[in-house]
């Protein structure tokens, strides 16, 4: 019965995934869907001989994020000297391929697996609180899938990246991200070369103003912030359309939504390299 019962979750998220998506892609849609995903780590150069093949690899990191109603993926690809592969890094990725205009939607809807170091996380619940606050989105909302079935539409991004690296041997990081780039020949992938400017201490600031211990996140499968309530976040424990919710205040005492807005952007200012550029 507890299985049946799981395999029904799953398959009810998942349908929900591709109505979401097909959704958005509806002439008068006013709802943006996006999913997101780490691909496995990936390693250069390439090494074949068994004396060197357990030498000391640079690990390289992909972040995809694809974007459903355009049908495009979105590449944040940066090495382990850069950043690491944490909720700052994910929330940071988010961050710029959202601001580089891929949508003039004002309603947005996010789909990710349940890991909670990279998307399940008070900084990326902020991220969202910020995107919101600041009027690039009136509505956000992430839904979760069910552990062990999170197949998504950049797992077929990646496999095509998969199969194109092991037909080339990749020496350098420069060279990892032209395989990307040839790995779809129709819209191919959008490579976002982040930087260490790019990638935000968000996860300090989200600690300063905000507590999410009240929404129990680990059991959540929806979350979502809308601008005409931005002092409560509402949380679902399932993805069924009887099930309303509950709404949460997030923001610790004495602190407001402009206080979000000011943080993230003193974390910019306050980036070696933005300070460095300047």
């Amino acid at each position: 019965m507890r299985l049946e019962l799981h395999h029904r979750k799953a398959q009810k998220a998942q349908d929900l995934l591709k109505a979401d998506t097909s959704a958005s892609q509806l002439p008068n849609c006013r709802t943006c869907c996006i999913s997101m995903y780490l691909q496995q780590v990936m390693f250069v150069p390439t090494l074949t001989h068994s004396e060197i093949f357990y030498r000391r690899q640079l690990s390289c990191y992909n972040f995809g994020i694809s974007v459903g109603d355009i049908l495009q993926s979105y590449m944040c690809m940066w090495e382990e000297h850069i950043g690491g592969r944490g909720g700052n890094e994910i929330a940071s990725c988010l961050l710029k391929v959202l601001n580089m205009g891929i949508t003039e939607k004002k309603r947005l809807i996010i789909w990710s697996d349940k890991c909670a170091g990279q998307n399940k996380n008070r900084v990326t619940v902020f991220m969202c609180l910020f995107l919101v606050a600041v009027g690039l989105f009136e509505y956000i909302e992430q839904r979760f899938l069910v552990s062990g079935h999170s197949f998504l539409p950049c797992d077929s991004d990646f496999a095509l990246i998969e199969r194109r690296k092991k037909v080339t041997k990749v020496y350098i990081p420069s060279e990892l991200q032209q395989i990307v780039q040839e790995a779809k020949m129709v819209k191919p992938f959008q490579v976002v070369s982040m930087q260490s400017m790019d990638f935000l201490n968000i996860q300090t600031v989200a600690d300063n103003i905000i507590c999410t211990k009240a929404l129990n996140i680990s059991k959540e499968v929806c979350i979502s912030i809308d601008c005409s309530d931005l002092n409560s976040i509402t949380v679902k424990e399932t993805h069924s359309d009887m099930d309303i919710g509950k709404k949460d205040k997030v923001l610790k005492k004495g602190k407001s939504m402009k206080d979000i807005t000011s943080a993230l952007f003193e974390a910019i200012l306050q980036s070696p390299q933005f300070r460095k550029s300047n």
